[in-house]
């Protein structure tokens, strides 16, 4: 909470492209820009599922295809999220030509392979519109109920895996699964994710929460449940490291803690030990007014908590998966999806200042759903910011924010107002610029100096510097072009680690001379 209260302290609320971000009234329709996708950023992620996939991509040509994949790369873009998250298997099937699994009836009712690899084209598209690719596959789960069991027996691959076949009991009849224990089954799901990575220039395998779910072997210690799903985990960390050391394996549990340990979900090893993920990313899927013995708590902060307290080896990312469907939900138990229209966006406030690494959103149908959109404003207009995406509509001169180590992105100052930290001893990894609204035309250009030298001149709120990769700014040039620099100087000046405050540097001047804490930046008209 320390750490919260710190960094709320340095939020000064600009005037932003959308009035009231986290207004009840506010019921304008959003207007989006798209921001840049950014990999070395934190993880703003979408989950798409199967039933994403078989709602928008199901049977089509390979031309209607590859134009509807660019179109929701764009949904997802334009919301300033960077990374989807994409079925490749969700129950026994293949959303690609696989050696493993039929091929979904989910993408072809007739499981008719189409002539295209559509999970190829998938991947390209993503890296093509700057996105992260994450291949999510449901280990464990063969069918949910009657109809998909049945559908997988008449399938050549349920005779060829009987022998490694659970059946149990779920809401909607008999389900299969691969057995957990069966090292035979834990072979074919690393095989499926070699081929994968054998196949795609995937950036990660994601695993979900389908582990020892309701009605599978119930009766079976909780230890045992872990022991095995722990022993499948780390071969296929084994896996991904040994096909793609830069690919990351990540799962995401259930959001209850006890809940997910009692599924078989080792939370406490993951988070703690290296070996077994790259990150875990929990369901935390509440709001804070959750009632619940007849009082209200604050379960989604109190769910984070515990999650972080979980959390003790850095080496190991720590994401929230937020719970977009809920939004606008009705409940008797979790009010605020109905009371509030800034769940998503303080959730995401809330993390952040505690150090996770970023989110996802489940699930990709929603970013298009009437009800979501005030929600998705106050969220976008919170990433924006948090991005350090500026913009000249701001009411100001110049319009300016860092990127502090461990913080990240800051919300934008202007005309002078300290950013950064000068009392933290956190230093300043890049800057973007913006000249505001109150301004002659012109542009503002500036580099930043570090360890490796000057950089390229950037100019109206470019990244200058480097996120994610550890490297403080330790010098920096601004300068004027255009219209304005006729009517207007601009002053800087930085916080240097151990030396304090640096004198003001004047319209392209070097100033710094170690590591950067904070800067200042301001307009003085030429005649004053």
């Amino acid at each position: 909470m320390q750490i919260i209260r710190r960094y709320l302290a340095g939020i000064i609320v600009v005037v932003c492209l959308l009035s009231s971000v986290f207004s009840m009234q506010s019921r304008q329709v959003a207007v989006y820009l798209p921001m840049q996708a950014n990999t070395e950023m934190e993880k703003r992620a979408c989950w798409i599922s199967y039933i994403d996939m078989e709602s928008e991509l199901s049977d089509k040509s390979e031309a209607a295809f590859r134009a509807k994949v660019h179109a929701m790369y764009d949904t997802v873009k334009r919301y300033g999220l960077n990374t989807v998250i994409i079925h490749a298997r969700a129950m026994g099937d293949a959303f690609y030509p696989s050696d493993y699994f039929p091929y979904s009836e989910y993408m072809s009712k007739t499981r008719t392979y189409p002539g295209y690899d559509p999970y190829e084209i998938m991947v390209a598209v993503a890296h093509e519109e700057g996105l992260r690719f994450e291949a999510w596959i449901n280990p464990y789960r063969l069918s949910l109920g009657e109809e998909t069991t049945a559908s997988f027996e008449h399938t050549p691959f349920y005779a060829k895996y009987q022998s490694m076949i659970l059946e149990y009991q779920g809401q909607n009849g008999t389900c299969l699964v691969l057995n957990p224990q069966s090292a035979e089954a834990q072979q074919l799901v690393v095989n499926q994710v070699a081929e994968i990575l054998e196949r795609y220039p995937v950036d990660g395998i994601h695993f979900d929460d389908y582990f020892f779910v309701d009605g599978m072997q119930d009766t079976l210690p909780q230890e045992e449940k872990m022991q095995a799903v722990n022993a499948l985990v780390q071969k296929v960390y084994q896996t991904v490291k040994q096909k793609r050391p830069d690919c990351e394996f990540g799962i995401s549990p259930a959001g209850n803690p006890d809940y997910a340990r009692s599924q078989g979900a080792d939370i406490d090893t993951w988070l703690s030990q290296e070996g077994y993920v790259d990150y875990v990313m929990p369901q935390i899927y509440w709001t804070d007014r959750y009632v619940t013995d007849g009082k209200e708590v604050p379960m989604f902060s109190n769910r984070c908590e515990v999650w972080q307290t979980l959390h003790t080896n850095p080496e190991i990312k720590l994401y929230a998966g937020l719970a977009l469907y809920r939004v606008g939900e009705t409940s008797d138990t979790d009010l605020d999806w109905a009371l509030r229209e800034d769940n998503l966006a303080t959730q995401c406030a809330h993390i952040y200042g505690m150090g996770y690494d970023g989110f996802a959103l489940f699930r990709y149908a929603y970013l298009k759903e009437n009800g979501t959109q005030v929600e998705l404003q106050n969220l976008y207009s919170y990433l924006k910011k948090q991005a350090g995406i500026l913009t000249s509509e701001v009411d100001a001169g110049i319009v300016y924010t860092v990127h502090m180590q461990t913080f990240g992105w800051q919300e934008a100052k202007m005309d002078g107002i300290v950013a950064g930290y000068t009392k933290q001893e956190k230093s300043v990894e890049a800057v973007r610029i913006q000249l505001g609204a109150y301004v002659p035309k012109g542009n503002v250009r500036y580099a930043v100096e570090t360890a490796q030298g000057q950089s390229a001149w950037r100019k109206d709120g470019e990244q200058a510097g480097s996120v994610g990769q550890k490297e403080p700014l330790l010098g920096i040039r601004i300068n004027l072009t255009g219209g304005i620099s006729d009517s207007y100087d601009i002053l800087y000046r930085v916080y240097v680690s151990a030396q304090g405050w640096t004198d003001w540097g004047k319209n392209g001047t070097y100033t710094g001379g170690g590591t950067i804490q904070a800067l200042q930046v301001k307009l003085v008209k030429k005649a004053e």
